[in-house]
């Protein structure tokens, strides 16, 4: 679990440092469906073990998954969000996509060689990848989708 608090404490200490403050409220919904969406895949995996985080008691799981839902998910999104390309073409959208699902291919894989994270039944690094740039769109659309509404 040092793994999961320490990231967390470097993506908020990044966001006081080098974050755009003047638009978090802008980005705070987007954000918050990252976390909601982190806390129903946590559920989610508690019947069904697409993976699962070994060798912790019921106490350390609540904490883990609140600190990974408002930590790291909430504000990954949030990075991710303050620095969409201004010129937002497929392509460059596709790459800035790409970096991002690699960034948390990296961090899932030293959660992994750490045995912070364990996958279970048929998950693997594939579908890790598949479906973090489908969160990460998905993040954009909604992005956009409330922005353009509100």
């Amino acid at each position: 679990m040092i793994l999961t608090i320490s990231l967390s404490i470097l993506l908020w200490l990044f966001f006081l440092l080098k974050g755009n403050k003047m638009i978090f409220f802008k980005l705070l919904p987007t954000c918050y469906i990252a976390a909601l969406l982190n806390i129903a895949t946590d559920l989610l995996v508690t019947y069904y073990p697409l993976w699962k985080h070994p060798d912790l008691s019921i106490g350390e799981i609540m904490i883990r998954h609140t600190i990974m839902a408002f930590g790291i998910y909430f504000m990954t999104t949030y990075l991710f969000l303050q620095w969409l390309p201004t010129k937002r073409t497929f392509l460059s959208m596709v790459k800035y996509i790409s970096y991002w699902v690699i960034y948390s291919l990296i961090i899932e894989v030293i959660f992994l060689s750490w045995g912070e994270i364990q996958h279970g039944l048929w998950w693997n690094l594939w579908y890790s990848i598949l479906s973090d740039f489908l969160l990460f769109s998905l993040f954009f659309f909604h992005h956009n989708w409330f922005t353009k509404h509100s």
